[in-house]
């Protein structure tokens, strides 16, 4: 464990707080570290460049659709299966003279 680790272990664990990764699965939680350099590497793979701008990368909610029968499960007990998840990205490829905003992928 780095000192950086055992000060962030004391700090939650004096506070009260749980870890990050003992967070039980909801599948409305923001994205992870994970999910999101997920999605870095799966654009820079597309794009093809080294002059990528990633201003945000956020969760696409589940359609109500899959949110509903997920919810139906856990509230009567049951154990529920996973949604998949999915990412938005706002993207831009660097420019001598700025950025050209590509949208959103």
């Amino acid at each position: 464990m780095t000192v950086i680790e055992s000060v962030i272990s004391a700090v939650t664990s004096k506070l009260g707080l749980a870890s990050v990764k003992s967070d039980p699965y909801h599948p409305l939680n923001p994205l992870s570290a994970d999910e999101i350099a997920r999605s870095v590497r799966v654009l820079k793979a597309e794009f093809k460049s080294d002059r990528l701008w990633f201003k945000s990368t956020q969760l696409i909610e589940p359609p109500k659709a899959e949110l509903a029968p997920w919810f139906d499960a856990v509230a009567a007990g049951q154990t529920a299966a996973r949604l998949s998840r999915r990412a938005e990205t706002l993207l831009g490829v660097r420019r001598d003279d700025g950025a050209d905003w590509s949208g959103e992928f």
